[in-house]
């Protein structure tokens, strides 16, 4: 697909990632972009980059997909969403957690969110010591169980009975970038589904864990809850929180996920 300019590789391909005058076509798109980033043009390098999580090898002169990205015809948007738009599409795949011990008075609460039709993700933190394990759908309480976990990245998953809404799309560590938009869906003290806004203020390893330091508000009940960047996709799990600095929190990337 030789158009000579790389300018106009890029231009074209941002016609067809938007659906600007022209069908849309993420695959087409992907295409010209590699054609311009193979000649040269950064920009389109980065657009691969933070559109498809795409990372380009310039020494290859080839852009490759991470193994566990999902595949371009599996994506939803290529533009930033506006809050709006981030929590009705995501609101329904998250959920207030409780965690208690059968006999024994106290409860643990949190926020947990769902990757798969039957799956949830949560903090091992939220839910350890305890063998009751539930999570709330609408107005009831639906029992979820221990599938398996990554302690050491304090994740942890839960197998449900009942059919859930997943989130679509996720997005690897490595593409990420500091200053990026991101935010935030949990349940702090216990107010359900509630939305923050924030950015990427820095990308942290935790001897090998990979952190996500952002500034989207959070604390008690946020923990297991979703942190999204600016197309929706899930990025990480909200871990941890510092004092009174509401903007001080952490995220584990989703790449933690066992």
């Amino acid at each position: 697909m030789a158009l000579g300019s790389p300018r106009a590789a890029l231009n074209l391909g941002n016609l067809f990632a938007e659906g600007l005058g022209v069908q849309q076509n993420i695959r087409t798109a992907i295409a010209l972009y590699k054609e311009a980033a193979d000649a040269g043009l950064v920009e389109a390098r980065n657009l691969l980059f933070s559109k498809f999580d795409i990372v380009y090898s310039a020494s290859a002169k080839e852009a490759t997909e991470p193994s566990n990205s999902i595949p371009a015809s599996k994506i939803i948007s290529t533009r930033e969403l506006s809050p709006v738009e981030i929590y009705q599409r995501n609101s329904k795949s998250v959920f207030l957690l409780q965690a208690e011990t059968q006999g024994k008075e106290g409860v643990s609460g949190g926020s947990a969110v769902a990757i798969s039709n039957h799956i949830i993700l949560t903090n091992c933190h939220v839910t350890e010591g305890h063998n009751l394990f539930g999570i709330k759908l609408t107005d009831e309480w639906e029992i979820v169980n221990f599938a398996k976990g990554n302690k050491a990245a304090d994740i942890c998953a839960y197998k449900s009975n009942m059919v859930l809404s997943p989130i679509n799309e996720v997005r690897n560590y490595e593409t990420l970038q500091v200053g990026e938009k991101v935010y935030a869906i949990g349940s702090p003290e216990g107010f359900e589904n509630t939305l923050s806004e924030g950015i990427i203020s820095a990308l942290r390893l935790d001897g090998k864990v990979r952190k996500i330091q952002f500034t989207a508000p959070a604390t008690h009940g946020s923990s297991g809850g979703a942190l999204f960047d600016a197309q929706g996709r899930l990025i990480g799990i909200t871990t941890e929180f510092y004092g009174d600095r509401a903007d001080l929190n952490f995220a584990v990337s989703i790449d933690e996920a066992p």
